[in-house]
């Protein structure tokens, strides 16, 4: 009976041992598969994390480009501005140029015909009094009915 009882004995503990070293092996493989997969969320997470990055990028450089656009269009605009600018000074001063050719043509014909000695002006002041019925001798008092 020993004999039996001995090879249940031996029997039963092959049995434990060898549960137990399946269990063992299960366990290691069950915290390997953990293990993996905890590293494949952290992949997800940092793919997900990527995406957001690279969203908010897009969005900054949009906004950038939008600036940039604008910042264009203004300066256009004021070069614009600029140019008509230039343009009406170029302008008034091609007349100013005619006016004073026209004048200096004008006073260089009355020198040299012996026309009109004085300006305009002086014949208008000299003029004043006459119109006005200021006497010379009598002054601003002499005036008749203005």
């Amino acid at each position: 009976m020993r004999s039996g009882s001995t090879k249940n004995c031996q029997n039963e503990r092959r049995s434990l041992s060898w549960t137990w070293f399946e269990e063992i092996r299960y366990k290691k493989i069950y915290d390997r598969l953990l293990d993996e997969a905890n590293e494949v969320f952290k992949k997800e997470n940092q793919l997900a994390q990527l995406e957001l990055l690279i969203k908010e990028r897009e969005r900054e450089i949009n906004v950038h480009k939008d600036l940039v656009i604008v910042e264009r269009k203004s300066a256009e605009e004021e070069s614009h501005n600029c140019a008509i600018e230039l343009t009406q000074k170029l302008i008034r001063e091609k007349n100013l140029k005619l006016k004073y050719e026209s004048l200096i043509n004008k006073t260089s014909k009355n020198e040299d015909g012996g026309e009109e000695k004085y300006s305009q002006a002086y014949y208008v002041i000299e003029n004043f009094p006459r119109k006005r019925g200021i006497s010379k001798t009598r002054g601003w008092n002499g005036l008749k009915n203005c």
